[in-house]
């Protein structure tokens, strides 16, 4: 028994008590002795027993996506099991030991008498499991702030992926290209054109280099090719088939070629075209390295948006179409993936909300993660709308999903509910969107049958909130 009294002093929630509240565990309790392997406790079994760790250690363990995640480790002076008070009624994961071990477990049949006889001893144990609860909850809005931050930075690294791949092709070649135009530039240079002629041809380049150029279907494309091939073939001109597929790649059709050679004549056509096809190469890579940087500096741009790195943490003017648009960005990866279809409707003179940026934006994710996740396996379309309802922004978010039962429509918004498998979600998404909402004093409703779900979001525009 001194032993048993010596190891609750190890216990927070039980050294403060007397001799005889601590007694009462040890007569009704039961001491059991464990093997390294052997389980405390496993998933879905029945939970009958406060259980105290004398002395050993177990690891508590959630098997998620068929990979053991570990979540905690039970030590001497540990509480675990149910507690008093306490809905829970099966183990929600695993409890294995990692070496000898000795707890003192308490059947749930003697929480009557605990409450009623040793009424300290029930109340410390309450407040042990407010404080588990409060762990436990902070642990599960972690895993679904990292859940959602994987699933943005895997949409986030294809997409800047992209451009990327694209600036480092376009390099390489821009760099193997440069290196051929020194020869090119010679022939050039030794041409017997007239200064006027260089002038306008000079200028027929440049005018050229100003126009956008043109995108073609493949069919359109192949068919100008053939003919610039036949025409410059017909000139005997031996690059035929390559400087055709420069030129028209960057949209220049035959006319332009002919309007050229009326300029310059027979003798020297080949090498001037040829010079001409060059710049407009080094030109066209240039270009895709440009637009390949301007789409890196908008997906950076839209990443600052969304996460309001660069802002005060404090209540502020907030752009809901901004941050809506910016969401869309950070799963535009997830949305292609889906095949599905975006349809905005974002009100040009929708005023600012007071809030707090990145709080909302959470909320944006959550809602249209969701509603990706309910269109996942068919495609369907996603519906996004905003409008000005003096006094009131109105926001709706829907999905051509299944829907949502209406017998669960109404638990939707509590903690830890959900409806997807093991591992794919944590119920807490719509619990934080309900608590942020909550705290912008704006409103939230569903509107769910199947073929549309929507839900639609009332905040306060732009006064103290």
């Amino acid at each position: 028994m001194d032993n048993l009294l010596q190891a609750f002093q190890l216990s927070d929630t039980l050294k403060e008590l007397d001799k005889t509240q601590l007694q009462f565990l040890i007569d009704r309790g039961e001491v059991i002795s464990f093997k390294k392997g052997d389980f405390l406790f496993e998933k879905d079994k029945p939970a009958d027993y406060l259980i105290y760790v004398i002395s050993g250690r177990f690891r508590i363990y959630l098997i998620q996506n068929n990979q053991k995640r570990e979540v905690a480790t039970l030590e001497p002076g540990n509480i675990t099991g149910v507690l008093p008070y306490s809905r829970m009624t099966h183990a929600s994961g695993y409890a294995q030991a990692l070496e000898p071990s000795t707890i003192l477990q308490l059947h749930k049949e003697h929480f009557r008498e605990m409450s009623v006889d040793y009424h300290p001893l029930a109340e410390a144990l309450v407040h042990h499991m407010a404080t588990r609860i409060r762990d436990f909850t902070k642990m599960r809005m972690q895993d679904e702030k990292l859940m959602s931050l994987g699933k943005l930075s895997a949409g986030l690294a294809h997409e800047l992926n992209n451009p990327a791949s694209a600036m480092v092709r376009s390099s390489e070649a821009l760099s193997k290209h440069l290196k051929l135009l020194p020869d090119g530039f010679k022939r050039v240079m030794k041409s017997n054109l007239d200064p006027d002629v260089v002038d306008e041809v000079n200028d027929w380049l440049f005018e050229l280099l100003k126009e956008e150029s043109k995108q073609l279907s493949l069919m359109d494309r192949n068919k100008k090719e053939d003919e610039l091939i036949d025409y410059l073939e017909d000139l005997q001109l031996e690059n035929a088939f390559e400087l055709a597929e420069e030129l028209v790649e960057y949209g220049i059709e035959i006319e332009k070629v002919k309007e050229l050679k009326e300029k310059i004549g027979n003798g020297d056509f080949e090498t001037v075209l040829t010079w001409v096809a060059n710049n407009i190469n080094t030109e066209r890579m240039v270009e895709e390295i440009n637009t390949s940087a301007q789409r890196i500096a908008e997906l950076i741009g839209s990443i600052k948006e969304y996460s309001h790195m660069d802002r005060s943490k404090d209540r502020q003017g907030v752009d809901v179409n901004h941050g809506i648009q910016s969401t869309l960005t950070m799963l535009k990866h997830k949305i292609k993936k889906s095949n599905i279809q975006v349809e905005a409707e974002l009100s040009e003179t929708l005023p600012q909300v007071t809030g707090f940026p990145g709080e909302l934006n959470q909320v944006w994710t959550n809602l249209i993660d969701n509603a990706i996740d309910a269109m996942s396996e068919n495609g369907g379309t996603l519906s996004l709308k905003t409008e000005w309802c003096e006094p009131l922004v109105a926001i709706e978010i829907g999905d051509t999903g299944s829907g949502i039962p209406e017998e669960i429509q109404g638990q939707i918004f509590d903690p830890f509910f959900t409806t997807k498998e093991v591992g794919k979600g944590t119920g807490l998404g719509l619990d934080i969107v309900s608590r942020i909402i909550s705290q912008h004093r704006a409103s939230i409703d569903l509107n769910s049958k199947p073929g549309k779900t929507t839900f639609r979001i009332l905040l306060p525009a732009t006064e103290e909130i």
